[in-house]
This record gives C-alpha cells, structure tokens and sequence, in this order.
C-alpha cells in the first residue's frame, strides 16, 4: 500500500487543475513529482467550512485532536469540544483504513463533515499532543491482526461516500 500524500488538497479552478495537469505530462520522469497524470484525484465543489480539525486514531480510538483553522485562517487550538469528538468516534466506527490513521473533520453550515483520511506519516500535528500519541503508537500490540485491505475496500468506501451526508464531497 502506497501511503504517501502525493499532493496536499488546495482549492483550485478549472482552468488551474488543467495547468497543473499538464506540468505533470511534460515532467519527463516520476523522480521529479510525487504526483502523476495517472493517479485519481477527488474532487468537490467548494463548500464553506467553519473550523477544521485533525485527530490522530489509534486502535480505534481518537487519541489526540487539534484545531488548525477557523475560516481561512490558520489557528492551532489544543482545545477540541467533545461533541467532535464524539463525532469522530462514530465516524471511525463506520470505517477505519488501518490501526493508526488521520481524520480531518470540518464544521460547516451542514454540521460536522469529514474531509479526508490521511496516512500518519503525511500529516502535520499542529496542536495536537504529540506525547499521547507517541504513547498509543508505542501500545499498538503487534499480534492484534488487522484484516482489512483498503484495496479491497475502496469501491465499498465509494459507495459509503456516495450515499452519506457525513462527508463534505457529498
């Protein structure tokens, strides 16, 4: 499984997309991007977001969580109401990519949303706390298997996100 971050998501228009699509068909080799013309990208019509929020889980559970913005604006926040916490909890139960993962949740005029898992390798901690999450990833029991493929996942995730008004895509 490929858990790198080939590009961190952005808003962009049409007429940027293409741009950047076309920098990468005149890249002559994959050394020199993480991204390439073949790999699939989602995309979404713009939405409003309030605030967002990373949680770092693991085995399961949300471990730690940060705000990292309000609006626009970048503000890193150590302070995540438990109603969000909560909210992920249900949102993992529903699905979990691996045993420790990223969740980026938004606030939105729609309520709570999730706008993206990540792999823990690609994401930034901001205020989250970085002791506890060391300690959960040190916890991990090495002789708990984990069974799920997410390759072997992925069309029942699309589906899931197709018809859910969990996530922001939708």
């Amino acid at each position: 499984v490929d858990d790198s971050k080939s590009f961190a998501g952005e808003v962009m228009d049409w007429e940027d997309f293409l741009s950047m699509r076309a920098n990468l068909e005149n890249i002559e080799s994959d050394e020199y991007s993480t991204l390439s013309v073949n790999d699939c990208v989602v995309m979404a019509p713009l939405k409003e977001i309030y605030a967002e929020y990373r949680f770092f889980v693991v085995d399961g559970k949300p471990v730690t969580g940060t705000r990292y913005k309000i609006g626009s604006r970048v503000a890193y926040s150590a302070h995540v109401d438990s109603y969000i916490f909560d909210y992920v909890r249900e949102m993992i139960r529903v699905w979990q990519p691996s045993r420790a993962f990223v969740i980026d949740v938004a606030d939105t005029p729609e309520g709570l949303r999730v706008i993206e898992l990540n792999a823990i390798n690609a994401s930034g901690f901001y205020a989250a706390d970085k002791a506890r999450f060391v300690d959960a990833i040190e916890g991990l029991s090495t002789s708990k298997a984990y069974s799920s493929s997410l390759f072997a996942l992925i069309d029942e995730v699309a589906d899931y996100i197709k018809k859910s008004e969990h996530f922001l895509y939708s």
